[in-house]
């Protein structure tokens, strides 16, 4: 299936956010494409990829590159098994829980200098998940915000010679930056903490900073333009205020050297009339295939926000994605009549009728794509006769035969009468 696997699994999608968990072996190098459409992951799923040992690959990041990048723009994970897992439950534990991802680092040469980050913990969440993954995983070194050292292999939920899952309640040491380091014994490695929190954000984009009707891609990927300025409009949950959010480059072929492009000052909006409580200063996206939206947020000097998240752009950039395939100035689609959305998918149905999985369902008595025609019932009677619709020659001549010969007998009818 490849990834039209992944495509199907977002169209069932029925409970944001989804988690996909996609098993596949590390001899793989390529993977069955599909149309252009695949390269749009939604932002309510999130695809996790098991690789499984051929015994022969020794580079842990071995994950063909269609399916890396699905990873990637999914906020989802990678993790190497081996061949002596007995289960795989205490890994799913751990993962289903948390919420938002707070820290992605990697490098691709951990075994003659250890990899050494700092780790973001939101302070107010209920426990962070930290996963390190590394051929060979050698020593994993992890310090609080404080300086305290923490003994990791006390919090180990699971773990095979190529990767580590711990568990870590955030009322046991500081939330904050936390200083995080791994060695291995051979290639690359990857530190992640993810977090379990109540605290909700989400990012659209939008051309107007008055906006409050956000895409949930970044529009301007579509536009003839790159210099259009968009602005990114931000949703967060339980009073926490944002301040700054960084735009970063990816190469893809160097994830481990993600380029600083520009940090924009967040404001607040007015809560009783926007959706999205926060907007950010009119910001250019640089026309590069994968960027890195980091959200932050300090007060009175200790962490509170730090969100990660990756955005892809097809490159190069044009409107085939869209219903309709036309774009404006910005790159937002312009949808045919009776369509919405932001690629133009979505019916608009005729009210009352209510739009499900792509459908309008049809209030009693009206029919169409859009419930836009009703049915007319005869005056004296009650009951409505369907009848099947041929669109034969013969049948239209037997039809038409029939309507001249009534005609004619009503005619000679009503002569006679006269």
């Amino acid at each position: 299936m490849g990834l039209l696997s992944i495509v199907q699994a977002q169209k069932m999608n029925i409970q944001p956010t989804a988690q996909v968990y996609y098993f596949t072996n590390q001899a793989v190098k390529n993977v069955q494409n599909i149309s252009r459409h695949w390269d749009i992951i939604g932002r309510d799923m999130e695809v996790n990829f098991f690789t499984i040992a051929d015994v022969v690959t020794t580079e842990i990041f071995a994950l063909p590159k269609q399916l890396e990048l699905v990873q990637k723009m999914s906020n989802g994970r990678l993790i190497p098994l081996g061949k002596t897992e007995n289960t795989l439950y205490p890994l799913f534990a751990d993962m289903m829980g948390v919420t938002t991802l707070t820290t992605d680092n990697e490098q691709y040469n951990c075994h003659d200098a250890p990899l050494e980050i700092n780790g973001y913990l939101e302070d107010g969440a209920e426990y962070s998940v930290i996963q390190v993954i590394g051929t060979g995983l050698k020593t994993i070194l992890m310090q609080d915000s404080n300086g305290i050292l923490i003994a990791n292999k006390d919090y180990i939920t699971y773990q095979n010679p190529n990767f580590i899952s711990m568990k870590i309640k955030s009322n046991l040491f500081a939330s904050g930056i936390w200083k995080l380091s791994a060695l291995v014994t051979a290639g690359g490695c990857q530190i992640t903490v993810r977090q379990k929190t109540s605290i909700g954000m989400i990012l659209g984009f939008s051309s107007s900073n008055n906006d409050d009707n956000g895409a949930t891609q970044v529009l301007s990927q579509r536009s003839t333009s790159g210099s259009n300025p968009i602005y990114s409009l931000i949703k967060t949950t339980g009073g926490l205020t944002p301040t700054n959010l960084e735009l970063q480059i990816v190469n893809r072929k160097r994830y481990d050297q993600p380029q600083s492009y520009s940090n924009s000052t967040i404001t607040p909006r007015d809560a009783n009339y926007c959706t999205y409580n926060f907007v950010t200063e009119s910001l250019v996206v640089p026309k590069n295939e994968l960027v890195t939206l980091t959200v932050s947020g300090f007060d009175s000097g200790k962490l509170v926000l730090h969100r990660i998240f990756y955005y892809y752009q097809h490159l190069p950039a044009d409107p085939s994605v869209c219903h309709g395939g036309q774009v404006d100035q910005f790159g937002r689609c312009v949808c045919p009549e009776r369509y919405t959305g932001e690629y133009c998918w979505d019916r608009i149905c005729r009210p009352p009728a209510t739009p499900s999985y792509g459908m309008c369902c049809c209030p009693p008595a009206t029919y169409g794509d859009f419930c836009e025609h009703d049915l007319i019932f005869p005056i004296n009677n009650t009951s409505v006769s369907v009848v099947p619709i041929e669109t034969t020659t013969k049948f239209a001549q037997q039809h038409l035969s029939l309507l001249i010969i009534v005609f004619t007998v009503s005619y000679y009818i009503e002569r006679f009468f006269d």
